[in-house]
């Protein structure tokens, strides 16, 4: 008879890059326990695919995954396909500095449009245009067909049991960052140092375009992709 373990064998053929990873970090460092690495580093790599494989389904309409989430915020508006910046930021947590970059490119595209607040006077709204309508509903059909084409890995009650887990992880993630200071702000500055404010000014530069018409300080956050 053979000495072997069907398990380990099963185990083998569905040992991914990380299970490497794993495997070496357990072997150079066997008083930390790593596993939660187990989780995180999948769900990285997981993230990388998706992008890759998103922004090849939106090539033929020109389209970027991070031009496709602003049309798509402004289509899930509704009638009249109208948010501020400051939405916009909120929707896909990105910095007003890189949301003002985006909005540039895709203004100078043709798909956007900037125009005044009516109830705001210092403040601007961003309008999805004809054109931005047009492309963003010709490029949801892929969009979804490319989700579709990754999920089909899983049995249908397998992705059930994986959403409602992921689920559950972004809700605590979200409610983690929206209780953790800003690191960035000068009061957690101030924190982390015990230096007091500083009362000598910068020169001043002329701020860049931000939300609702305030000037621009905040440094790029990570992008993730809400369809």
């Amino acid at each position: 008879m053979f000495d072997i373990n069907i398990f380990d064998v099963i185990i083998e053929d569905m040992s991914d890059r990380v299970d490497l990873i794993l495997g070496q970090w357990r072997r150079e460092r066997p008083d930390v326990n790593i596993e939660p690495l187990g989780l995180v580093n999948r769900i990285l790599a997981l993230a990388k695919h998706l992008e890759d494989r998103s922004n090849e389904a939106l090539a033929p309409f020109g389209l970027q995954l991070w031009q496709y989430d602003v049309l798509s915020a402004l289509r899930r508006a509704g009638p009249e396909y109208v948010l501020s910046p400051s939405e916009l930021c909120r929707v896909s947590t990105l910095s007003c500095g890189a949301m003002t970059h985006r909005l540039d490119r895709l203004e100078e595209a043709g798909l956007v449009r900037r125009e005044p607040d009516p109830s705001d006077r210092r403040g601007l709204r961003i309008r999805l245009t004809e054109a931005g309508r047009t492309c963003i509903d010709a490029a949801l059909g892929p969009r979804v067909a490319q989700a579709a084409r990754f999920s089909e890995a899983l049995p249908v009650e397998d992705r059930s049991v994986l959403t409602e887990l992921l689920r559950r992880l972004l809700l605590s993630c979200d409610r983690s960052a929206a209780t953790e200071p800003d690191p960035t702000s000068a009061a957690s500055r101030r924190r982390r140092t015990g230096r007091p404010r500083s009362r000598v000014r910068a020169p001043q530069t002329a701020p860049m375009w931000a939300p609702d018409g305030l000037p621009d300080v905040s440094a790029s956050a990570p992008h993730i992709h809400p369809s």
